[in-house]
């Protein structure tokens, strides 16, 4: 990585990465990358910063601490934030790394084996040197958002604590049955924090408001909800951010981060890219529950100067762009 990003910061670029670990060993994660940026000169973005489990919310501060050492020093750190407590990704995540040698095919031959099955098992229960999601959120707080198969459509929205109870077994072999039925193609989200480390490290200076989530069943509320669920819930009802620190936070921060030098503000001579909103309502929609509802208060959207929004229903333009260097 180090050798990589000598490359990419010959050319302006940065290093956004997903950290090796969230958890339990993320503060040694954090260490991992900023030395890679120490030793190579690029700039560092974390992506989707938060530290996952109730027994790790001690290193939730020391992280940031760690930020701003290397700040210190002149690395250009930053990092993004969604402002949720639950994350998502792919089921099979929670599996110890042991088990995605080979890909997946080979995971769920393995799944089909109960002398591996115990020893997954095992993991869960004792071993915290992987992001071990059942270990530090509890079966309870793993939501199922999507599976690929009508059969299991029921299960979208359950948590593997309500799976388990209706296919009468216990979570771990309901998670390894469906993994089976459903060839590996399964979403979920997971409830890992707590609001409070979400607003401390919304309120820091290197924070920037990021979103990320997957299509298909239930997905995560973050996907239709981040942006005015900061607008209304965090600025407008809770006064964490100013509204022009958030906008900033959303728009000038992040084309500053990729250098994009005509996008990210209104100027002259810039791309019209323009969202606009009433602060008083716009507000999230979205809920866990309902998360594909539409956000309100927000009238038109440009985009490269072309109305894709306008009194509040997309025009069906598709005016974006992709960005080239």
């Amino acid at each position: 990585m180090i050798e990589l990003c000598k490359g990419s910061a010959k050319y302006g670029g940065s290093f956004v990465v997903h950290i090796r670990n969230e958890s339990n060993r993320s503060l040694e994660a954090l260490d991992e990358v900023i030395d890679v940026a120490r030793q190579s000169g690029v700039r560092l973005h974390v992506s989707h910063f938060k530290v996952a489990g109730k027994k790790n919310r001690d290193k939730f501060v020391k992280a940031l601490e760690k930020l701003e050492e290397g700040r210190k020093e002149g690395i250009e750190i930053t990092f993004d934030q969604y402002p949720y407590t639950a994350g998502s990704t792919v089921f099979h995540a929670i599996l110890p790394p042991w088990m995605h040698s080979g890909g997946t095919q080979e995971l769920l031959t393995r799944l089909e084996n109960p002398i591996v099955r115990a020893q997954v098992k095992h993991d869960f229960v004792n071993n915290d040197e992987y992001e071990n999601w059942v270990m530090n959120c509890g079966w309870e707080n793993i939501i199922i958002t999507s599976v690929s198969t009508d059969k299991n459509r029921e299960i979208e929205g359950k948590s593997m604590t309500e799976i388990a109870a209706l296919r009468k077994t216990e979570p771990d072999e309901a998670a390894f049955d469906l993994l089976l039925e459903e060839n590996a193609a399964i979403t979920m989200v997971v409830h890992w924090g707590n609001e409070e480390d979400v607003i401390y490290g919304m309120k820091h200076p290197y924070q920037i408001v990021g979103s990320d989530s997957i299509f298909g069943g239930k997905p995560h509320p973050r996907l239709y909800g981040t942006y005015p669920r900061i607008l209304g819930r965090y600025v407008r009802e809770k006064g964490i951010l100013t509204l022009e620190e958030a906008v900033r936070k959303m728009t000038g921060a992040p084309a500053q981060l990729l250098r994009l030098r005509d996008r990210g503000y209104i100027r002259e001579g810039q791309w019209a890219d323009i969202v606009v909103f009433n602060s008083n309502k716009i507000n999230d929609e979205a809920t866990y529950e309902n998360p594909l509802a539409i956000p309100t208060g927000i009238h038109y959207v440009l985009v490269n100067g072309e109305i894709t929004v306008n009194d509040g229903a997309y025009t069906g333009s598709t005016a974006g762009k992709i960005i080239r260097r």
